[in-house]
Formats: C-alpha cells, structure tokens, sequence
C-alpha cells in the first residue's frame, strides 16, 4: 500500500449547506480530522436580489438537487439563519432530592428529559415570534448537552458521582414542523449522515469561543445586502444586523453612471483594489463616502445597544469590504466610539485568511475571492462536532428528543 493510499484514508466527505435570505451556499469537502485539513471539492453559491429574498422552497429544491451527489456515508451540515431556524443556548440545573446518592443511568435520563420540557416549554412561544409561525408548529429538530457540572464542579459524565445540585448547557435548534419533515425526507433519501442543523450565529459562537485573544472583540460582517454584528464568543446573544450590504455601493455606482451591475461590481473591485488612476480614485471616493456614512453610522447604532460591562477593545471588519480605501478612517472618526470606549478601541480588517489561521485549519483549494467566512466558519464546525467530548449524554438527549417531538404530534393532532 503506497503511502498515498494510507494519507487518504483519513479524509472523510462533508456537504454543507448554507441558506438565508439572500444567499444559498453549497460545498463538498474532503476533511482530515487528524491534521485538521479541508479539501474544496465544490462550491456553488446563489444570491437572490429581490426584497422577498430565498423562501423555504428555494432550500428544498436545491437540496433535492444536491443530495442526489451526496456520497456515501458523507456527514452532513445544514446551517440556517433566521427566520428560517432559530437556536438557543441555556444552562439549566436541577436540585437533586437524594444528593448522597450516585447518580445512575435512570436518574440521567429522567433529568435530561425533564429539563428538556421544561426549556421547550419555556422557549417554545419566543421561537414561534422569532420564525413566525404559530406556537404549536415549533419543533425542536437538534439539541447538544455540554459543560456537565455537579455542585458547580465540572465533570465529564455525572454517573457515579454524587451532588446536590446538577447542571449542563444545553444547545437547542428549531425549525417550522412542514419545514423539517421536508429536509428529513430530502437527507433520507440520499445517503449522509446529519453532522449537525443549527441556526448560523450558534455555529459562529462555537467557533468563535475557540478564539481566545485576550480581550473582548466585537465582529462587523459586512455582508453583500445586510451587515451582522457580534461579540465573538458571545454571538448568540449579542447579534445585530442591519440592511446595508456591499451592494448598496454598486447601486449608487449603477445608478450614477447608468452601467449595469456586472460593471458596478467590477468597478467598485477596481476602486477596492486601487487600480483606477488618481482622479478616477479621487471621483469614486467622493460619490461612495456619503453611502459608507450609512453603513457606519448602522454600525455605530448596534453598538450603542451592546452593554457598556462588555467593555469592547477591537472591532473587526470582516466580509465583503476587506481593505476598503477611507473605510477605517471613517469609523475612527466617530466620537461616540472614543468618548465609550477610549482611545484604545482598535479597528481593524479581519480577512478570512486571518480567520483560517486562528481557526488552526488548512484549506486546500481554497479561494479567497469566493468562499465566504460563513463558509469557512460552517466547514469548521465538523472539527467541533467531531470532537464531542459529552457522547453518551447527547445520546440520551437524541433518545428524549424523539420522545418528545412524538408525543408533541400527538397533541398538534387530537
């Protein structure tokens, strides 16, 4: 056996799928666990420009086309953003009645399933709010326990152990009930494994978590029609966005010059990468700065909602505008940010080179000109769920979850 033939055992196949409003993005990969490498085997990408945006049938039919080149036993990934999914993250504790007693494999069923209820329970009607859709037509499609503690110590399994109380995060996926039957019908029909479904900030923070620089970042993506801003290890929670995307750039360009898109877009490129001629340059600067003005002044707006104990020290610019000429300059001019934060707020480019490297990854066959940092970060998280260190307790979970979903059928339908 040549030493090529013993290398490529190790590469397991991912397809990923990515949907929101605005884009559909697509990727078969080879991924090494063991040398954390990525091979793009295929990247498609789709972009909607009307106000109403991808639906749930747009997903489904390119699923279906999709699913058909899956592999066998290729791991799957699907990651939405809302309002076509929503994931929650919560610790839950429970307060033990005999806490002298070893915990056993009963007592961890009967904890998991009945703290699962209770946050079904508890989230079910903000989910509804968040997806639109009527509260009995919420269903909980995945769930992840991590960060087992007992008596506030952690553990990695709690059988055996004794303690009053006991407690564990638990990260929660949900989607529109007809939405998920017609995804489960679609993976079933081809021949992966679902790696993980998840909501698209719960999979930035468990990426970004990994990324520990010392000090509280927050992360602008500027994206091609909306911009998203989160704290980095804090995503979930403290996500904002807002519609201002790197398209609004080639629309006054457009609209200015009365060119098509394609040609906005190849010049804003020009102007981005500064290959026009000095008075061009200087032209373009003039006609784009009172439309960045908007995006920083967006940007500025969701920082004021974020809460001042975060204490912000970098910001990140990451997406669509890398390097964009006047960018920086303007957002350091903000006196808001000085007088909040102090003069040393750093503001910087984030590119997705910069992201690979703290992510510890290799991507072969990457293109910086194409695949987003969503992409990348969506392709990172099979490192994550690979790497699950709680197993036999979200095999328990996997078990209630079916339960639960069963007998919440069973009401929808009396």
């Amino acid at each position: 056996m040549n030493l090529f033939s013993i290398f490529n055992k190790n590469w397991n196949s991912v397809f990923c799928f990515f949907g929101s409003l605005n884009e559909i993005d697509a990727i078969f990969a080879s991924v090494n666990f063991d040398f954390r490498k990525i091979k793009i085997d295929k990247y498609w990408q789709w972009f909607n420009y009307t106000e109403e945006g991808f639906g749930e049938e747009d997903f489904v039919e390119k699923l279906t086309e999709l699913i058909k080149k899956v592999s066998k036993k290729s791991l799957l990934i699907i990651c939405l953003e809302e309002p076509f999914a929503k994931s929650t993250k919560t610790r839950l504790s429970v307060i033990r009645e005999n806490p002298l007693i070893p915990i056993d494999n009963d007592d961890l069923e009967n904890i998991i399933l009945n703290l699962v209820w209770r946050l079904y329970d508890k989230e079910r009607m903000y989910v509804a709010q968040q997806l639109k859709i009527p509260e009995w037509d919420v269903v909980l499609v995945e769930a992840k326990i991590s960060e087992p503690k007992i008596d506030d110590k952690k553990i990695l399994n709690p059988i055996g152990f004794r303690g009053k109380t006991m407690s564990f995060c638990l990260e929660n996926t949900y989607l529109y009930y007809l939405f998920w039957e017609t995804i489960k019908n679609i993976l079933e029909s081809g021949k992966g494994e679902l790696l993980v479904c998840a909501e698209k900030n719960l999979l930035f923070d468990k990426n970004f978590s990994l990324i520990n620089k010392g000090e509280k970042i927050l992360l602008v993506n500027i994206g091609l029609y909306s911009t998203g801003v989160g704290i980095m290890g804090n995503y979930l929670n403290s996500f904002k966005h807002f519609n201002w995307g790197k398209i609004n750039l080639e629309k006054v360009i457009s609209k200015k010059l009365s060119v098509s898109d394609k040609i906005a877009k190849d010049l804003i490129r020009d102007y981005q990468e500064n290959k026009l001629s000095k008075n061009a340059f200087d032209w373009f600067k003039k006609l784009l700065e009172k439309e960045l003005k908007l995006l920083v002044e967006g940007i500025i707006l969701v920082l004021k909602d974020v809460p001042q104990k975060e204490n912000i020290e970098t910001i990140y610019l990451s997406g669509e505008l890398q390097e964009f000429p006047f960018l920086l300059e303007l957002l350091e001019k903000q006196k808001w940010l000085q007088l909040t934060y102090g003069n040393k707020i750093n503001i910087k480019f984030y590119p997705t080179s910069e992201l690979i490297k703290d992510l510890n990854i290799e991507i072969i066959n990457y293109n910086k000109n194409k695949i987003s940092n969503t992409a990348i970060i969506n392709l990172n998280s099979a490192f994550l769920i690979n790497e699950n260190k709680y197993e036999e307790m979200n095999k328990i979970l996997k078990r209630r979850i079916k339960w639960l979903n069963k007998n919440l059928l069973k009401q929808i339908n009396k």
